[in-house]
């Protein structure tokens, strides 16, 4: 189970780095009004 939470851990410090947590990175379209929306996926 423990490894589990680490490979969760670095997968969710990865997207924040490659979504909102990171200023330069594109934004997708918004699906709300006035909403700031990201795409991220893992291969």
């Amino acid at each position: 189970m423990k490894t589990d939470i680490k490979m969760l851990e670095s997968f969710l410090i990865e997207a924040k780095k490659e979504t909102y947590a990171n200023a330069n990175v594109k934004k997708s379209p918004s699906s709300r009004i006035s909403s700031d929306d990201y795409h991220y996926e893992k291969n």
